[in-house]
């Protein structure tokens, strides 16, 4: 590949995988449907979840 830099092929994410937070997330908003991502991040921090509103709004808004 011409012109692209060899740091971007190697690019590998360091985010955390979130399977757990994610399938807690599905639970909460399965047995709460009419919560939106604010009352849900509520619910997350009482359970003990170190979650930002931010993050459970893209986790609760992902189309996949």
């Amino acid at each position: 590949m011409v012109g692209v830099p060899r740091t971007t092929l190697r690019y590998k994410s360091r985010r955390p995988m979130q399977e757990a937070l994610r399938t807690r997330l599905r639970e909460l908003a399965a047995t709460h449907v009419r919560y939106g991502y604010r009352r849900l991040t509520v619910l997350l921090r009482r359970e003990g979840w170190h979650v930002n509103a931010k993050r459970v709004y893209r986790l609760t808004n992902r189309r996949n």
